[in-house]
């Protein structure tokens, strides 16, 4: 236990209330969570990790006639994923996007507090990956499985070069 001489913290005050031979007094503070810290690091290079492989072995992108990608970008305009960066099942949503060459907004839920309040407030959930997707008629459509928004990718953009 670590303890904080009181004396030096308010000199003047003990100084002036203490008698010239007693001892200081003393207060003890717990040990730092250190279960708490080693699952912080072991997090963040895990994190690290999958980002690394991610950037490391990125797909390639399928190639469409211009006027054809052109199309795709317009219709996700209407997409948002909503998502952490070093998440596995995020990473594998992203992975799908890129393979299919689809341009969806990403909004940062753990970095960005605007994003976390939008997820928050439209899907009713703080749970990553998440896909709005908003139709013809503004109705918005929340999904938050990534196997889910992989299928729903895949079925509204097929692999046609």
């Amino acid at each position: 236990l670590k303890s904080i001489n009181l004396r030096r913290l308010c000199a003047g005050h003990q100084a002036r209330n203490q008698h010239p031979n007693s001892r200081p007094t003393t207060i003890h503070q717990e040990k730092p969570n250190l279960l708490g810290n080693f699952m912080r690091i072991i997090h963040w290079l895990l994190g690290s990790l999958i980002l690394l492989i991610d950037w490391l072995t990125t797909p390639r992108g399928i190639q469409r006639a211009d006027t054809v990608q052109a199309a795709i970008n317009e219709q996700t305009k209407a997409f948002t994923l909503y998502q952490y960066k070093a998440c596995p099942f995020c990473v594998k949503v992203r992975r799908s996007m890129k393979r299919q060459s689809l341009p969806i907004e990403t909004r940062d839920a753990k970095r960005c507090l605007d994003a976390k309040k939008e997820l928050l407030a439209g899907g009713g959930q703080l749970k990553v990956p998440c896909l709005k997707v908003v139709d013809a008629q503004g109705c918005e459509q929340w999904m938050y499985e990534s196997k889910e928004i992989i299928s729903f990718l895949k079925q509204s953009f097929p692999q046609v070069a």
